[in-house]
């Protein structure tokens, strides 16, 4: 083990024991006042965040299945191990990930989807310069975990797709997976899911940590639309371009907060100089 690697975990821990020490036994976390009540509730819709998709609120079930301090540690060590791990996939140093205080709020919130997200952005990368329409397809799946951050990334790959005979058959794998999910969720709750978008609109201005740029600009920030466009016909490599999608989705997105941003830092290793010079 080099002395970059030894320092990386040393962070990770500590990471873990600082959390354990200043947020564990306080349960004001979002996983502790929103997600785990979601997941334990006989109708999970009825709590604060009802928009969830049927997909995150079963993922949260597996959560509930452990006390809720085993819950919390479990969902902190996921994501440090994602930014461990993914960030190395995309050219980036993981300790600048580990660093990065949108990581922080990430995981004092107890979010797990920017990691399922961040690991399908890992999945379209490698699947489609290997040709794997397996792995596109799963990474696109993944993507609807953090729907604020993976509609416009997972419009762009759809597209992408649909161009490209070899890998158009991806797209039936996240289609029949949130069908299925949704299908079950039917059976399981007697509603089917539909996103109350308004309702969800309408809190997000009094939400303090919400960052998007559409709450103050409106409808200017559709400008960012021939502008992302422009980007992404100059660049060449697939994660350069989720890179561009992803930011541009975020700046479209009327709800969307400041601890989301750490799969971007964690992937913007693609703009490096050696990610560059071997044609991704």
């Amino acid at each position: 083990m080099n002395r970059t690697k030894a320092v990386e975990y040393g962070i990770a821990v500590g990471l873990v024991i600082w959390l354990t020490v200043a947020v564990l036994s306080s349960a004001r976390d979002d996983f502790s006042v929103v997600m785990l009540p979601a997941a334990l509730a006989r109708e999970p819709y009825g709590v604060l965040y009802y928009w969830y998709p049927p997909w995150n609120t079963w993922l949260l079930h597996l959560w509930a299945l452990l006390p809720r301090e085993v819950g919390l540690v479990a969902i902190w060590v996921f994501s440090i191990c994602t930014a461990l791990i993914a960030s190395r996939r995309w050219g980036t140093p993981p300790w600048l990930v580990l660093v990065s205080p949108v990581l922080f709020e990430c995981l004092f919130f107890g979010h797990p989807f920017e990691a399922m997200l961040l690991w399908g952005f890992v999945l379209i990368a490698e699947g489609w310069e290997n040709d794997s329409w397996v792995s596109v397809g799963l990474g696109l799946a993944l993507l609807a975990f953090k729907p604020q951050l993976g509609w416009a990334p997972g419009l762009f790959v759809t597209l992408l797709a649909l161009q490209s005979s070899g890998i158009r058959k991806a797209l039936a794998i996240p289609v029949a997976l949130v069908a299925s999910v949704t299908l079950f969720d039917f059976v399981a709750t007697g509603r089917l899911w539909v996103i109350p978008l308004w309702p969800s609109l309408d809190l997000a201005p009094g939400t303090p940590w919400n960052s998007s740029p559409v709450l103050g600009w409106g409808p200017f920030a559709l400008l960012w639309i021939p502008v992302g466009m422009w980007v992404l016909r100059r660049i060449t490599g697939i994660r350069r371009q989720l890179w561009v999608a992803t930011a541009v989705g975020l700046l479209l997105t009327p709800y969307w907060t400041t601890y989301s941003l750490w799969p971007l830092v964690a992937m913007v290793g693609c703009w490096g100089t050696n990610r560059a010079q071997s044609g991704t």
